[in-house]
C-alpha cells in the first residue's frame, strides 16, 4: 500500500505493552493528542482475527439480547464492534467485505460496544475514551477459540485464509476511506 497515492494518510501501528498503563495505544493516542495539527479519522484495531470454525454451536457469547445482540452460533465470522460515534466505520468495513471479499461473513456489533464489558477489552477503547473513533475487529477470542491463551494456541490452529480475508477487507476499507484520487 506504500505505493498507492491517497488523499489521506494511512498509518499501520503495531503495539507492544498493549492494554497496559504505559505503551501501546495509550502512547500512540497521547502523541496524536499532543500534535494539534494531526487529525485522526479513526482506527481499525485487530484483536484476535485468526480462528474460524464451521462446527455447530462453536460460538459462545456472554449475553444475547433479541433484536440487539444475537451473534451466529457458528464461529465462522469476524465481528466488528463499535460505539455510537464509530458506527460508520463498522458499516464501511462491512460494505468493503461485501464488495471485495464476499466470502467473509461479518457480524456487526454497532453502537453498543461501549456498553458491553467484552466490547471494551482491547486497544480501541482507549480511542473511545478520548472521544476518537475506532472499531475492534475480532474473531471473538475466548468465545470461540478453545486454545485462547493456552500452550495449544499455535499457528497450526489458525485459519490463514480467514486472516487473509480479514486483511483484504481492512485494506479495502482503508483505501476507500483514504480516498484514492
Amino acid at each position: 500500500m506504500a505505493r498507492v497515492k491517497t488523499r489521506r494518510t494511512i498509518r499501520f501501528c503495531f503495539f507492544g505493552l498493549e492494554e497496559t498503563t504505559r505503551g501501546g495505544s495509550r502512547t500512540h493516542l497521547a502523541r496524536i493528542v499532543s500534535r494539534k495539527h494531526e487529525r485522526l479519522a479513526g482506527v481499525l484495531v485487530f484483536e484476535m482475527i485468526g480462528y474460524r470454525t464451521y462446527d455447530s454451536n462453536s460460538q459462545r457469547t456472554p449475553v444475547r439480547i433479541p433484536l440487539v445482540l444475537w451473534p451466529p452460533r457458528t464461529g465462522d465470522f469476524i465481528a466488528v464492534v463499535s460505539d455510537f460515534r464509530s458506527s460508520a466505520i463498522a458499516t464501511r468495513f462491512h460494505k468493503a467485505a461485501k464488495k471485495y471479499v464476499p466470502t467473509l461473513r461479518v457480524y456487526l456489533v454497532k453502537r453498543i460496544g461501549r456498553l458491553l464489558k467484552d466490547g471494551i477489552r482491547s486497544d480501541h477503547s482507549m480511542y473511545w475514551r478520548a472521544g476518537r473513533k475506532g472499531v475492534m475487529i475480532t474473531d471473538t477470542a475466548n468465545f470461540r477459540n478453545p486454545n485462547y491463551h493456552l500452550p495449544s494456541d499455535t499457528p497450526s490452529t489458525l485459519a490463514f485464509k480467514f486472516v487473509a480475508e480479514v486483511a483484504r477487507t481492512a485494506a479495502a476499507t482503508a483505501l476507500e476511506w483514504a480516498q484514492i484520487p
